[in-house]
């Protein structure tokens, strides 16, 4: 971990909401896998830190080898119920049922 990124990977208010975007030298995706490491591998905690990670652009293969390369687990922070995956782009809808569909009259 970048020493001079370590203060700013703390853990935010209860109930935050958190967007990450590009800037200049780092992606969104070098960040996210960072800042997804930094909480939850927090040691302070006995309860652990919980990460829902909603991705619009890659899918959770990509997480994983990407937090595996950094000696993260999320297979198993998962069945430990510390990690959620959503596909933004598959993830959000529910099944289409045809026989719930609304018909035209």
């Amino acid at each position: 971990m970048p020493p001079l990124l370590e203060p700013l990977l703390g853990l935010p208010p209860e109930a935050a909401l958190v967007v990450l975007t590009s800037v200049l030298g780092a992606s969104a995706n070098w960040l996210v896998l960072r800042w997804a490491y930094a909480l939850l591998q927090q040691r302070d905690r006995p309860d652990g830190v919980g990460v829902v990670l909603v991705s619009f652009m890659r899918d959770g293969g990509f997480w994983r080898d990407g937090a595996a390369r950094m000696g993260l687990d999320l297979e198993a922070l998962r069945r430990a119920a510390r990690f959620a995956f959503v596909d933004g782009l598959t993830g959000l809808f529910a099944p289409c049922d045809a026989a719930a569909a609304p018909r035209d009259r």
